[in-house]
């Protein structure tokens, strides 16, 4: 794994969260000259102060490598394109090709689309099951089957959105109402 050095004022740093196995987890990053990597746990740096320090390339992101110095390892500003490895795609061990979009509904990745699309909409219901702002409650089912019929509705709603059918469905209909104005 290569190590590179980075020099400069730090642009901003923010945070983001991620979602593992063990709940969220908000993880601190930094950006010098637009480059961002992550220092993981620790907020250590602010917007304007000058760093030097240095970064590896690992799980698809640039990290801070704590307790080193940068000796002479290549400055990531002029290893450019090189820095970073590129992308793979997923191929799932059954050697099919790269991801496409909009995906297939027969497609294997319509199963994790799935499953996602569920984890949001239980997220979208919960949030309009609680009142907003203005007091006011968006969605009160009356019973568990009107909430599973939601949950179920907006589910397939993201799965759609995510997986471009919603595009391919509206490309569809299109063509339809040209066939019937012709």
């Amino acid at each position: 794994m290569s190590s590179y050095k980075v020099n400069g004022v730090v642009d901003r740093a923010f945070t983001k969260v991620k979602k593992t196995r063990m709940g969220d987890k908000t993880i601190n990053y930094a950006s010098v000259d637009g480059q961002e990597f992550s220092t993981g746990f620790d907020s250590i740096f602010s917007q304007g102060e000058m760093i030097n320090i240095l970064v590896e390339y690992k799980f698809g992101e640039y990290q801070l490598v704590k307790g080193k110095v940068p000796s002479n390892e290549p400055d990531i500003k002029t290893a450019g394109a090189q820095a970073a490895p590129a992308k793979k795609s997923w191929t799932g061990g059954g050697g099919r090709a790269a991801s496409v979009f909009p995906v297939k509904p027969t497609d294997g990745q319509m199963s994790i689309i799935r499953q996602n699309s569920m984890n949001r909409a239980v997220e979208i219901l919960c949030e309009w099951m609680a009142p907003n702002t203005n007091g006011d409650i968006l969605f009160e089912p009356a019973d568990q089957d009107e909430y599973m019929k939601k949950l179920i509705e907006v589910a397939l709603t993201v799965t759609d959105f995510n997986s471009g059918q919603d595009i391919m469905k509206l490309a569809a209909a299109q063509a339809a109402q040209m066939q019937v104005v012709q």
